[in-house]
């Protein structure tokens, strides 16, 4: 499931603003650099700013809760969600109409993840593939960062096999992760 365009431009507006300050913060960006100017920069530029961001989040939030003027509770309660966030390597098992099932490499746990705008099976058509992403909460379920890297590691057909057998057995089990509230 996608998010609604209000939540969509809400999750948007205040992670961009997270990264331009960051990307500010950490002289990435020049100074003379306006946000109307980052916005216009491309996602590969924007990336180097959440890479830095995904670094030292804890801290870069504090700085940027601590120096910014009356956010609203909405906003706070996203870039609270940062640090809840779950940055690593990923399996994309499943799409749903609903969501995407997605398996931490790391941690082993499967994940229900909604897109932001566009379905994963439109921006990864070919499944299971291994991917970088940074998962976190917001309002109740699972969204990710809006970055993702990878896409062209395919698994094999006993691998494949061998992560649907774990996923069925995980939802069996109702082990499937749909919030990190």
């Amino acid at each position: 499931m996608k998010l609604s365009q209000k939540n969509y431009y809400e999750y948007l507006n205040t992670h961009l603003n997270l990264l331009y300050f960051v990307g500010y913060y950490t002289d990435i960006l020049d100074e003379k650099t306006e946000f109307e100017d980052f916005l216009k920069m491309s996602f590969k530029e924007k990336a180097i700013c959440r890479e830095a961001f995904l670094e030292d989040k804890d801290q870069l939030l504090d700085v940027y809760i601590n120096n910014s003027f009356e956010i609203p509770e909405e906003q706070l309660s996203i870039l609270e969600g940062f640090r809840k966030s779950i940055n690593g390597k990923f399996v994309l098992l499943k799409c749903f109409s609903g969501n995407a099932i997605f398996k931490s490499i790391d941690n082993g746990y499967f994940y229900a993840v909604n897109s932001l705008s566009d379905p994963f099976e439109e921006l990864i058509p070919e499944y299971p593939t291994i991917l970088e992403l940074n998962i976190l909460p917001f309002k109740g379920q699972i969204i990710y960062d809006g970055f993702i890297k990878g896409g062209n590691i395919k698994t094999g057909t006993n691998i494949k096999k061998s992560l649907l057998e774990e996923y069925k057995q995980a939802k069996k089990n109702k082990e499937i992760i749909t919030t990190l509230d």
